[in-house]
């Protein structure tokens, strides 16, 4: 008996990044093709997940505990003047493409491209994006406190990101960071000797959700603040340099549809 539609697609368009699902019912089973691909100025080679999920062809392990690769499908991504085919790899499971060797070159600000993938037993799934232009930060703005917990000595950071909204577009917003921290440590040797050594880490900013700019079109953008905290372990140890780096990550769409079809293997009883 079908019980719901045999074949639904429900895709997401996050502006450079391409997300398609294609959903087969029948027999009371769910059966879904995942595809997803990122498209970035800096990229140095296209790559796309095709991805099924793990009932639909076996217990086999894979990294995903719920999906795994899609093998024989058919992946091409063109800029409307040229088209690329991109090539399966069973060493990451990935249909990938070196930027150098497509014709298109790396995506360019503003240009739409399309994205088209055919694996057997699915329909085709077609998805666009048009790559946003960059939102550049003014400011970051960081602040420090001393504190003693238990005898033990901390400077906690607090980094917030500033940026201007452009105006007439809509935007999604999301700040990522790292901190790089190069210390001298005396190493207990004869004769005693200083060697330098630089360690780094995520920082990670609260209310770390997309930001929208709705009903704040043109205005300026304050980031949720991030805290890292430098324990001053050893008293012998001298900070020579410690870095921020914050960056805003653009997302200029977010799109979802839904549309009925009966998959091409599909026989009802």
């Amino acid at each position: 008996m079908l019980i719901d539609p045999p074949l639904s697609k429900n895709w997401m368009k996050f502006g450079q990044n391409l997300v398609r699902t294609t959903r087969l019912t029948f027999l009371n089973r769910k059966v879904e093709i995942f595809l997803s691909d990122y498209l970035s100025p800096q990229d140095t080679a296209f790559a796309v997940i095709v991805e099924a999920p793990k009932a639909v062809l076996g217990q086999r392990q894979v990294s995903n505990e719920y999906r795994q690769p899609v093998e024989g499908a058919h992946v091409e991504l063109s800029d409307r003047s040229w088209t690329a085919w991109l090539v399966y790899s069973t060493r990451n499971g990935l249909y990938s493409l070196p930027v150098r060797y497509s014709g298109i070159g790396r995506p360019v600000p503003g240009r739409t491209y399309t994205l088209t993938v055919s694996a057997p037993g699915y329909t085709d799934v077609t998805a666009q994006c048009t790559v946003p232009v960059a939102v550049v930060p003014s400011e970051i703005r960081l602040d420090s406190t001393s504190q003693t917990n238990f005898s033990q000595g901390r400077v906690v950071y607090v980094s917030r990101l500033v940026w201007k909204d452009p105006v007439g577009q809509i935007n999604f917003y999301k700040v990522s960071g790292r901190v790089s921290k190069t210390q001298q440590r005396p190493l207990l040797t004869k004769p005693v000797r200083d060697t330098i050594v630089t360690d780094s880490e995520t920082i990670y900013f609260e209310n770390s959700s997309l930001t929208v700019d709705k009903d704040r079109d043109g205005e300026q953008f304050i980031s949720p603040k991030a805290n890292y905290a430098n324990y001053d372990y050893n008293p012998a140890n001298r900070i020579r340099d410690l870095r921020f780096v914050v960056t805003l990550n653009t997302v200029d769409e977010i799109i979802t549809a839904t549309t009925s079809h009966q998959p091409a293997n599909y026989r009802p009883r």
